[in-house]
Parts: C-alpha cells; structure tokens; sequence
C-alpha cells in the first residue's frame, strides 16, 4: 500500500468512527459537529478507487491526469 493510500484509509476511518482528536489537546474532537463527514469519507473511498485502476498505467502523464480529476470529483 502505498503511504497516501495508507493515509487515506486512516482518514476514512477517522470520519466513519466521527473522531479526529486534536494532537494538542485529546479531549477536543476536531471533526465534532461536521455534519457531512460520511460524504468525505466516501468521496476519499472513491479517489482510492480511483488511485488502484491506474495503478498498472505506464503512462505517467495519463496517471497524473486521472489522479487531478478523482481529486476535482470529475
């Protein structure tokens, strides 16, 4: 896996178990409240997605360019 994956699905999980706590201070939830935290975490499943079908591309300009339109949400 690779570390923005990794990174990604760490973050998928924060938002389904609704809890970021706040490095600086662990009783503070930073995502408390947000009210469309289940939208980010299916937008970051779907840029994974997105990430594993052109893992196999040799093509790094089309990679890159598959990559920039998961991340517009096109």
């Amino acid at each position: 896996m690779t570390g923005a994956r990794v990174a990604l699905k760490s973050l998928i999980r924060a938002f389904r178990g609704g809890v970021i706590p706040d490095p600086f201070d662990n009783q503070n939830n930073l995502i408390a409240g947000v009210e469309s935290i289940g939208w980010y975490a299916e937008r970051l499943e779907k840029i994974i997605e997105g990430m594993d079908e052109c893992a196999d591309w040799t093509r790094q300009d089309e990679v890159k360019q598959r990559i920039y339109e998961l991340l517009e949400n096109r």
